[in-house]
């Protein structure tokens, strides 16, 4: 007798092989099995009543004490689960309750959304549940104003062009009069402009928009001066930058937050200057900033310019003094162009409390930045500087700003160290030198990473509040003082590691196999992004892939046969083993259920690999944040992870993220 076939469709309509019970099987209320709908009161009494049949003649056969599977019963027990479905309070729930979930949903899967238009999502899901859920989802007008990524690259035919205009047309339709959020990349004008045409329609609803668009493409944009009424951020991305007078946003009246990437060059970019509060801008040339500066208000309070490619070789000139009173966030970055930290001599900020000074241009940064921060007068709370400066000059500048929470330096030293764990007193308990400080961030290249031998001493002062003592030697700090917080930021080896006073307890040959092990895999990470144009070449596609699943098998027998032990365990954590397992799923040319075999087995051994670190944790004292930097544990204080647990660490960063391919 063939074996009867039980198949629950996508659509959740219930198909059964009624085989034997096929009479018996006929539901009363087959509308509502096959939907979501919820039930009235005589179809939730039909529901119950064929619940309590097929529950009795389950029992009758017996298959309640069957151990095994029985085929020929399991329609009953699906037939069963479908009438309780009918039955779930959620098909009960009062329009006003959920809105309330569907609205906390949002805010809780969708947090980002509108924030930066590049992360929009709109909750499709809370329209696909059923009838009802989707009349109340649209009825919700706001879910819908967040419009998906639009990008016009991506788009091969006409069909998918107009599968994508019908889209948002339905969106923009569903959203009402609410304010639009939205993303568009769009690089060739000679495409199909329905898509804009319809946005330039709706353009007095566009509230937060972000543009990856061409000089060509941004022609089209300047039919839209004077209608952008609710425009309050806007995210230019413009290549090639050129001569392009982009005037569209010079009449918006709420615009406030302006980023500008490659713009157009200085005085061919027009703005509402008077009302912004912040500015954003990544250019080549010092004279943006120049122009900037002359343009600000005083009612701005945000300004972020990094000078990039290092390409610009206008040199940095006086311009007129300016003092902007309300401005409370200044970034400069200049990895390789001209010295920008010289601008800092014609500026006055009195309310500024976060300042980032990355400079490397060759001019000395100390004697306008010491000048700066005097004639300002401003009680600075954050502070990033990183440029070529001596352990005396960056003293010199913390002494001028001894009320920072917030630290982060590209240098550190054994006189650094010093300066920083120096006290005033130890009964009174007072630090020499920031004594306020929260948090520290130290930057450290590959070339400087034997520094970092100097920073268990600041930890163990800083974060753990043992100071030594001339009389008593070590001293405990008073327990109400909050410890720093201090993390490394560092293209990490496992020399990095043990600079930062981690020490394992494998033999020189073992820790050698292992970092061996860890240097295979990056190596095929690297040949699997480069696989089509490799050795791989000449080979057929199963030749490639018979190849590839060979070196899947090598690497999980390399690492499935060191054991699961307090050495071998956290050098691949320190080593970030899990990031290159992730990037050699993803970039491998696997097949589908090939990728699920070999992913099982990564998977278990990650979970052992948890284990382990969960037991050492009370012995660790440096761990992954979610920055990626290495960050201090204290030992005087409760410890709280980093991390929820290291099975989250790392399942979310490897083979969480492989099950994706599922």
């Amino acid at each position: 007798m063939p074996r009867p076939v039980f198949q629950r469709r996508i659509s959740s309509k219930l198909a059964i092989s009624l085989g034997r019970h096929g009479k018996f099987l006929e539901s009363p209320i087959p509308g509502l099995v096959s939907s979501n709908d919820p039930p009235s009161d005589a179809e939730r009494i039909a529901a119950t009543e064929a619940i309590v049949a097929a529950e009795s003649r389950l029992k009758n056969e017996k298959v309640l004490a069957s151990p095994g599977y029985d085929y020929h019963t399991q329609p009953l027990v699906e037939y069963i689960q479908a009438h309780r479905a009918v039955l779930s309070p959620a098909r009960k729930l009062p329009t006003e309750l959920l809105r309330e979930i569907f609205a906390h949903y949002f805010a809780t899967c969708c947090a980002h959304a509108g924030v930066d238009p590049f992360d929009n999502c709109p909750p499709w899901e809370l329209a696909q549940i059923c009838r009802l859920w989707r009349e109340i989802a649209i009825s919700m007008a706001w879910l819908w104003r967040h419009l998906p990524r639009i990008h016009f690259a991506e788009r091969k035919d006409n069909l998918s062009a107009k599968q994508h205009l019908k889209l948002l047309e339905t969106l923009l339709r569903w959203s009402a009069d609410n304010p639009l959020t939205f993303f568009l990349s769009k690089r060739d004008h000679k495409e199909s402009d329905a898509i804009l045409l319809l946005l330039f329609r709706h353009s007095e609803r566009w509230e937060r928009v972000s543009l990856n668009i061409t000089e060509l493409v941004c022609a089209h944009f300047s039919r839209l001066k004077g209608k952008l009424q609710s425009l309050e951020f806007i995210d230019l991305q413009l290549l090639p930058s050129g001569r392009l007078h982009v005037n569209m946003f010079q009449e918006a009246p709420r615009l406030q937050e302006v980023h500008i990437s490659l713009g157009p060059l200085p005085g061919f970019m027009y703005l509402p200057w008077s009302q912004l509060t912040v500015y954003r801008e990544e250019s080549r040339e010092i004279t943006a900033l120049m122009n900037v500066l002359a343009h600000a208000s005083k009612v701005l309070q945000r300004l972020d310019f990094e000078l990039i490619d290092g390409s610009s070789t206008t040199m940095v000139v006086q311009i007129p003094h300016r003092q902007y009173p309300r401005l409370t966030r200044l970034a400069l970055r200049s990895t390789h162009g001209p010295p920008i930290a010289t601008l800092l001599e014609w500026l006055t900020m009195p309310t500024l409390e976060d300042l980032t000074l990355h400079d490397f241009g060759g001019v000395p940064v100390l004697p306008p930045l010491l000048s700066f921060i005097q004639r300002s007068a401003c009680t600075l709370k954050s502070l990033s500087l990183h440029s070529l400066l001596s352990t005396s000059q960056i003293i010199s500048v913390l002494r001028l700003t001894p009320h920072l929470h917030e630290l982060d330096l590209n240098y550190i030293n054994d006189d650094l160290v010093k300066a920083f764990t120096a006290t005033e007193n130890l009964e009174n308990f007072t630090w020499k030198l920031l004594p306020e400080l929260e948090s520290l961030t130290i930057h450290v290249d590959l070339l400087s990473q034997g520094l970092l031998h100097h920073i268990p001493k600041l930890a163990q002062a800083r974060c753990d509040l043992v100071i030594p003592s001339p009389e008593e030697g070590l001293t405990n700090a008073s327990t109400h003082f909050c410890p720093l917080k201090l993390a490394v930021a560092s293209k990490t080896s496992i020399t990095c590691i043990e600079n930062l006073g981690f020490s394992t307890n494998a033999s020189l040959e073992w820790r050698e196999t292992l970092a061996a092990t860890k240097m295979v895999i990056d190596e095929e990470v690297i040949k699997a992004a480069s696989w089509h144009i490799g050795s791989f070449a000449q080979d057929t596609r199963k030749e490639k892939l018979a190849k590839v699943i060979r070196r899947f098998e090598h690497i999980l027998e390399l690492l499935e046969g060191f054991g699961v032990n307090d050495e071998n365990v956290p050098y691949f954590y320190y080593e970030r083993i899990n990031i290159s397992l992730w990037k050699l799923f993803l970039v491998e040319p696997l097949l589908f259920h090939q990728k699920l075999k070999f992913n099982a087995r990564v998977e278990a051994l990650l979970i052992q690999w948890a284990d382990v670190m969960e037991r050492l944790y009370s012995q660790l004292r440096w761990l992954w944040d979610e920055q990626g930097f290495l960050r201090y544990e204290p030992s005087s204080v409760e410890r709280m992870p980093q991390v929820s647990s290291f099975k989250q660490f790392f399942l979310d960063k490897s083979s969480a993220q492989v099950s994706n391919v599922r």
